[in-house]
């Protein structure tokens, strides 16, 4: 398991790279992009509060595990890794409305746990 999850962490921290030299290392592109929309008070989980939460996903780009759930199954999976990961979901609320990226730095860990469970980075995890 240890393997799995250093082998997730490289390959991530290879798209970070390779993501920085395509921004140029912007602050305003940053890497987990609007991951945070997919995180408790996040703005995908009014968007999908609105509409059918028991539809699947579509979309052919996203993964085979993403397209076999629904939006609160999937969901309920990023909410199980917060708690398994210990982290404070009430904090995850707080700083959707900070101006500052303090969210992405916060949320890495559950963004790599969710990775090792199978997701892609996009469009399952960013957009």
């Amino acid at each position: 398991m240890r393997s799995e999850e250093d082998g997730i962490r490289r390959k991530v921290e290879r798209e970070m790279a390779a993501h920085a030299r395509r921004t140029k290392g912007q602050r305003l592109c940053p890497f987990l992009n609007n991951f945070h929309c997919r995180l408790p008070g996040g703005l995908y989980r009014r968007i999908y509060s609105r509409v059918e939460l028991n539809e699947k996903y579509l979309d052919v780009r996203a993964s085979a595990k993403l397209r076999r759930m629904t939006a609160l199954q999937f969901f309920a999976q990023i909410d199980a890794a917060i708690a398994e990961l210990g982290l404070d979901a009430r904090k995850m609320r707080r700083l959707q409305n900070a101006r500052t990226l303090e969210i992405h730095d916060y949320a890495f860990p559950l963004y790599l746990r969710l990775r090792q469970d199978g997701f892609k980075h996009y469009p399952d995890l960013t957009s």
